[in-house]
């Protein structure tokens, strides 16, 4: 290769490596906690063997171009998200994919049972049906033991329950609280829109579903299971809220099992929090800047697709050559996404992005609630975050991310190549000029939604 053109390459190369590890590429709104470049630790050192394990398969059989590329995916997706929200990893951890409420729901029981110390939840939604009072009971359960058990609930979530199941807890000695009780404060729509269980400071579940019948029994949702350091960062925001409502946060909270190893997954906690300095759109700008940072792919699943800046990274990469695939549900619980999504996947699928569907399934019930995003077969997303602007912007939000190229590919597995439910090609054909109006309507106050 003649030398001009090597060094304009290694020049392209240079300036791509700068774009996606600094924080210039992103759109931000508010401030935000920013590491500054020289407390950076390169590469090398980052990803050596005594810091992270990416967990690559038989990465010995691997041709070493793909392990490098793994490698650089892992690094170049880190450092951006390490700036553009100031979190780090924590890599003392094991985590697990939980796929429907079958496997998350015996997994939160199988936790609660198990707690010695403490279980702390908290949930938008905690419906008084036969999950619910079952979840109800289990707690109780437990505070009868003598573990403390705290339970904060959205007060927006629950102005539709007729609050008997929050009065068994309450006479029954779990501490409940309420969070956002000024809900006609109109400077103050601030939900919680987090779900958590957490064990005895180093169990925890967090993901998209909450404590009712259609969580456990109908929808497609995704939750996962985390042991190890990233329980108590998820314990800390805990706590902010719980405060924030009013409860009393205890004087020495569970810590984590001294010398215990529990795995080795690189995991870090970002949150959506408004009345935060600095953590106003932390999941955003990190979404944002792992998009901005794919080399090979990205897969995304999520029931309310419409925020504007995520979208246009996501044409971004797929011009750059980075495969895109969106799965959307075909049954939606929200009249607004019913027709966003269908205006945006008909916007995607026109460009070549490849767009799928979940089937409402044999019953016509399954909706899709789960919240997940990988990128590069190394890097997962998932959490409670909608791909909507109240979700990136106003509410109380979690997402927990995994860097472990073993992780992923059970994600990208189980979730995009051979998932249980019927995945079809996303048809905009139907999209009816009634439907395209409304769309309209809705994009032009899309921050309401």
């Amino acid at each position: 290769m003649p030398d001009p053109i090597k060094s304009q390459l290694v020049s392209q190369m240079a300036q791509r490596w700068q774009q996606v590890n600094s924080p210039q590429h992103l759109t931000l709104d508010r401030p935000f906690a920013l590491t500054p470049p020289t407390q950076l630790q390169p590469p090398g050192q980052v990803f050596s063997s005594d810091r992270l394990s990416l967990n690559i398969k038989g990465a010995n059989r691997m041709p070493a171009v793909m392990v490098l590329q793994r490698q650089a995916s892992a690094s170049s997706i880190n450092r951006a998200v390490d700036i553009a929200t100031g979190t780090q990893n924590t890599y003392n951890n094991r985590v697990e994919l939980l796929v429907d409420g079958k496997e998350a729901f015996a997994k939160m029981r199988e936790n609660i049972r198990s707690a010695k110390q403490s279980v702390y939840v908290e949930m938008f939604l905690f419906h008084g049906d036969e999950t619910g009072w079952n979840m109800a009971r289990e707690l109780v359960a437990k505070r009868k033991e003598g573990v403390d058990v705290k339970v904060l609930l959205d007060a927006l979530g629950q102005v539709t329950e007729k609050g008997e199941v929050v009065k068994f807890m309450r006479d029954n000695g779990v501490d409940v609280q309420l969070y956002n009780k000024k809900l006609f404060d109109w400077e103050n729509v601030n939900i919680t829109h987090r779900k958590l269980v957490l064990v005895d400071g180093y169990k925890g579940i967090t993901g998209g579903m909450n404590i009712g019948q259609e969580y456990e029994n109908e929808w497609h949702d995704l939750m996962a299971s985390v042991e190890g350091a990233a329980v108590q960062d998820l314990q800390n925001e805990f706590f902010v809220n719980w405060a924030h409502s009013g409860g009393k946060v205890p004087a020495n909270p569970p810590k984590l099992p001294v010398g215990v190893t529990f795995g080795n997954t690189a995991s870090r906690i970002t949150v959506t929090s408004p009345y935060e300095p600095g953590k106003e759109k932390d999941t955003k700008n990190a979404m944002i800047s792992a998009i901005n940072s794919a080399l090979s792919h990205i897969y995304i699943i999520n029931p309310y697709f419409s925020e504007e800046d995520v979208i246009q990274s996501l044409e971004q990469a797929h011009k750059r050559g980075v495969k895109v695939k969106v799965v959307l549900p075909a049954l939606s619980d929200d009249p607004a996404h019913a027709v966003l999504n269908k205006r945006n996947a008909e916007r995607l699928a026109k460009q070549g992005i490849e767009v799928l569907k979940v089937d409402r399934g044999p019953d016509g019930k399954t909706l899709t609630h789960g919240k997940l995003m990988t990128i590069d077969g190394i890097w997962t997303t998932i959490g409670s975050t909608n791909l909507d602007s109240r979700a990136l912007h106003n509410n109380q939000e979690l997402n927990l991310s995994v860097t472990d190229a073993e992780f992923t590919r059970t994600v990208e597995d189980r979730i995009f190549n051979n998932n249980k439910h019927v995945l079809k090609p996303y048809d905009a054909s139907t999209f009816s000029t009634w439907e395209r109006v409304k769309a309209k309507a809705f994009s032009l106050v899309r921050e309401v939604f």
